[in-house]
Order: structure tokens, then C-alpha cells, then sequence
């Protein structure tokens, strides 16, 4: 089931709800795909396919948890099991919430952890350009010459940095997103990644795709 086809879903299954549905909102770095509003609270929600690359997916719900204090993730049952089973391992976004969708409903498979709530309106809403762009930075090339000639995993990186498996995570999206890694093989646990293609500083990656 593809991201289209999970968002056709899950806005015929809330047609006639008492909230209000608002579709690609802006947030403090980017967008999120839904911001429901309910009892005069906010909730953001990322919609994900089943195909969908679990890191780049934690990314952005990283971002989305920069504006709204309760953020959920909403995908076939199969990508939330996959999902999940990140979380659980690397204790990374317990305030996430899960809600699978399928032809019989949404379903919330887990409410977001955290009993404070906000809502921090962006303070400068993005523009949609056609085009993305991602600035390479000193950490993503200090990582490169750290694996230039060798396999590296996520749990590599955040041992190399000395950060949480959280930002490990993220950097593996950016990385991929500039071109400058792939995956060694998709049939490995962990993933192993290599370098393929060498950056410079303040090189700036325009993208094709969100």
C-alpha cells in the first residue's frame, strides 16, 4: 500500500468527524501531511507508505516534534510493526504515536507518551519550492573520511559522534538524501552502509523528491 493510497484512506474513514483535518501544514522545518484539530488541541500526523524508509521516516518525525508536542505516525499495519520495533530497540520517540490504516478503519496502535502538550505555531513557514535542496555540512563529510574506505552501521555513526541513536538516524537520511551512501546489502541486521559518492563542504544538493 503506497503513501497515496494510505491518505485516501485515512481521510474517507475520517469524513464526517467532529475535528477539523487540515492537509500539508506548515511546521517549524517543513511540513507534516495532516494537523488534526480536536477539543482545541493540535496533533500533528506523518503519512507513510509501506515501502518507506524507516530512517528518513524518524527524521521527519523528529522535525514534526519541533512544533507539535503530539505527533503520529499514520501507515499500513506492516511499515508500524517495522517501526515500532526501531523504537522499541533504540528507545528513540516514546511521545509518538501509532495509528495503522487499512480498508476497515484507522486504528490507533499506540497514543504518544507525553502528558505535556504544546503547540508551537512555525515562526517562518516555509515557501513550497519546487525543488529541495540539503546543504552538505562539516559533520556529514568528518563522517565520510571517518568510513570513506569501510561499512559502517547506524550504531557506527552514533558511536563516532558520540550521539543518541536518534540523530545517527537522521544523519543516515541526509547522507542518502545528498547521494553520498548506499546500502550495502537490504538483507543484513543491522543495515550496513557504504560511501559511493564524495561531497564538499557547503556543496548544496538539489532533490527531485520530498
Amino acid at each position: 500500500m503506497n503513501e497515496s493510497v494510505v491518505k485516501k484512506l485515512f481521510e474517507k474513514h475520517c469524513a464526517g468527524a467532529n475535528m477539523i483535518i487540515n492537509k500539508n501544514v506548515s511546521a517549524e522545518d517543513g511540513t507534516v501531511d495532516y494537523e488534526i484539530v480536536f477539543s482545541e488541541k493540535r496533533f500533528g500526523v506523518e503519512a507513510k507508505g509501506t515501502r518507506s524508509d524507516v530512517y528518513s521516516t524518524i527524521g521527519q518525525l523528529l522535525n514534526a516534534k519541533r512544533t507539535y508536542s503530539h505527533v503520529y505516525l499514520l501507515a499500513p499495519a506492516g511499515f508500524i510493526k517495522k517501526i515500532w520495533g526501531i523504537l522499541q530497540e533504540t528507545k528513540t520517540l516514546t511521545s509518538v504515536g501509532l495509528m495503522a490504516v487499512g480498508t476497515d478503519g484507522v486504528h490507533i496502535i499506540k497514543k504518544p507518551d507525553s502528558e505535556i502538550y504544546y503547540y508551537k505555531p512555525p515562526t517562518k513557514p516555509p515557501t513550497k519550492p519546487t525543488k529541495k535542496h540539503i546543504l552538505v555540512n562539516e559533520t556529514d563529510i568528518s563522517i565520510e573520511t571517518h568510513f570513506k574506505s569501510q561499512p559502517f552501521t547506524v550504531s557506527d555513526i552514533a558511536k563516532h559522534l558520540n550521539k543518541p541513536m536518534a540523530d545517527a538516524y537522521h544523519r543516515i537520511a541526509r547522507l542518502k538524501s545528498a547521494g553520498m551512501i548506499e546500502e550495502v546489502s537490504r538483507n543484513t541486521n543491522p543495515k550496513t552502509y557504504r560511501f559511493v559518492k564524495s561531497r564538499n563542504t557547503n556543496e548544496k544538493i538539489e532533490l527531485q523528491h520530498h
